[in-house]
């Protein structure tokens, strides 16, 4: 059950100390986003990428033009014969995945704090 205060937490703004520890959190030359890009070039450019993702999350902004992805196949052998020998994984923007991770943290910590009561 949501109580008011645990309503109250999970509704408030965002804020920028949010954005930048979910993107922190992400690993810096992991798989790039449908751009190319990959996490170290928002962390490099942390001010333009902190006013999208609180854009979204704190005043409504148009999120689709990151919803696009590219599902593309990868290898788990050296020299696969079979669709069996492939992974799909899908390469997201890193804006949506950050927005992502920082609603994610947000009901993370509202589920320690609701267990230990």
């Amino acid at each position: 059950m949501v109580t008011t205060d645990m309503n109250h937490d999970l509704t408030k703004p965002f804020t920028r100390v949010e954005v930048d520890e979910a993107l922190k959190s992400m690993c810096p030359d992991k798989s790039p986003g449908i751009d190319g890009m990959s996490a170290m070039f928002y962390q490099q450019h942390w001010d333009l990428v902190s006013k999208a993702v609180l854009g979204v999350l704190n005043e409504g902004a148009d999120p689709t033009p990151l919803n696009r992805t590219i599902i593309t196949l990868i290898p788990k052998i050296k020299k696969p014969q079979n669709m069996k020998d492939y992974r799909p994984i899908s390469l997201c923007n890193v804006i949506s995945k950050l927005i992502t991770k920082v609603l994610v943290a947000r009901f993370k910590v509202r589920d320690r704090i609701a267990s230990r009561s």
